[in-house]
């Protein structure tokens, strides 16, 4: 008598996995985020201010947002699944993507606090923006001083800096797959 000491039975077939297209797709993203800052940039005559961002650069994150991860389901969906995906496996397909997406951003922002851009300079520059954001708000100085007080020594570190992006990328982009996943799951009649 024959024993079958597989988990998988030979008559299922294996599903294959994300991770290449997740991967594939979080290189595309992340090389769009790359050019978009480094454009953000250009157009403020070579200070990295993300402040700046117009309706136009606004426009061009969502699409940067959107655009790979709907593909990495899509074509996970399509190519490796025959047109069909639950919501669970369309959101890990995504969630494969957003964390290798935020790692990737993580090290590029690493870099680029290092070598490209002066990090102190650039907080310095973020306070100047806060405090005037702040008087136009028709707050004293006095109220500036003692609302700039408040915030802890850490908040312009490098290392918590550089956290807060990888936990908002993470974020935004965990939410950009949660409505990718709704709008891509495709469930098979026959199943």
């Amino acid at each position: 008598m024959e024993t079958n000491n597989t988990l998988i039975d030979k008559n299922e077939s294996k599903v294959p996995s994300a991770l290449n297209l997740a991967f594939k797709w979080a290189l595309v993203g992340f090389l769009l985020f790359v050019i978009q800052t480094m454009a953000n940039m250009y157009m403020n005559n070579g200070e990295y201010n993300p402040r700046s961002s117009g309706w136009v650069q606004m426009l061009v994150g969502a699409v940067i947002l959107f655009f790979p991860i709907t593909m990495a389901v899509k074509e996970y969906r399509d190519k490796e699944l025959e047109g069909y995906i639950s919501f669970g496996r369309a959101f890990k397909t995504g969630f494969l993507y957003s964390i290798l997406t935020s790692s990737l951003t993580l090290l590029f922002m690493l870099v680029f606090y290092n070598f490209i851009i002066d990090f102190d300079t650039f907080i310095a520059n973020q306070i100047d923006v806060t405090v005037q954001i702040l008087k136009q708000r028709g707050m004293s100085d006095a109220d500036i001083s003692k609302t700039l007080s408040k915030s802890p020594a850490f908040a312009s570190t490098q290392w918590f800096t550089l956290i807060m992006v990888f936990v908002g990328t993470l974020i935004f982009n965990v939410v950009a797959d949660l409505i990718v996943s709704a709008i891509l799951k495709r469930t098979n009649p026959n199943a």
